[in-house]
């Protein structure tokens, strides 16, 4: 017997394709688009600095987590963040011009389980704010993301820190180059600790760093223009108030 959980997800991605959210196959998904500006505001959770970051940069980077038993997004970067009960969708419909920005959505967890039903939410939300094609979402799990992929949206593989890990380069560049192989994402992104490993390591892949903690000051920004002039470095995720220029 056919559980309810399966029934539902069957129907979810068949929901998908009807709506036009789902793409088939790579032959139909247009190339990732970017804003000018390669600096984005970091770990946006909330309404007032929803509005803020809106109005000054063009990137907006936010953590989302997954509740199962309502079947909603909620905004933030832990599980119990969901208790404070803002939804994705309530966030976007919070700011001025949601349809004027580029997202980045760090899902905090998902899994090949919940992924089908995770991309439906997200696939609604942004159709409704007319954002499907300045949306991705940020996962390790590669097979998780397949999922996400195959809805339409577009995906980025957070890769290992083997500054962390202590694997070798090779070891570590030949895991992320099968995930690539495999999964063909539309970007890679890594702390700046990868920088400059990782772009120069995968240069025809879409690169994103998090430049973070790092306060508002003339060498911190002079570190995170140094990795956004880098041409493979799409997008540099920062803490400070306001973008800086590159050159």
């Amino acid at each position: 017997m056919v559980s309810s959980r399966t029934l539902y997800s069957l129907l979810v991605i068949t929901m998908l394709t009807i709506s036009g959210c789902a793409r088939p196959t790579d032959s139909y998904r247009p190339v990732a688009q970017y804003p000018n500006s390669k600096i984005w505001a970091h770990r946006v959770s909330d309404v007032a600095s929803g509005r803020e970051a809106e109005a000054r940069f063009e990137g907006i980077e936010v953590d989302l987590n997954y509740s199962e038993h309502q079947d909603l997004l909620f905004m933030g970067h832990e599980l119990y963040d969901t208790i404070l009960g803002l939804t994705f969708d309530a966030w976007l419909d919070s700011l001025n011009h949601p349809d004027s920005n580029y997202y980045w959505l760090d899902m905090k967890n998902i899994t090949s389980a919940n992924a089908s039903l995770i991309s439906h939410r997200i696939c609604l939300a942004a159709r409704r704010h007319h954002i499907i094609r300045r949306v991705m979402v940020e996962s390790w799990d590669p097979l998780a993301l397949q999922t996400v992929k195959d809805s339409g949206l577009r995906v980025i593989l957070w890769v290992e820190n083997n500054w962390l890990t202590g694997r070798s380069d090779k070891d570590w560049a030949e895991t992320i180059r099968q995930q690539i192989n495999t999964l063909h994402p539309d970007a890679l992104s890594g702390d700046y600790h990868m920088f400059p490993l990782l772009p120069y390591t995968f240069p025809n892949e879409n690169i994103h760093i998090w430049d973070t903690p790092r306060e508002y000051n003339d060498t911190n920004v002079a570190h995170s223009r140094l990795i956004a002039q880098h041409p493979s470095v799409k997008v540099v995720l920062v803490d400070y108030p306001e973008p800086f220029e590159i050159e």
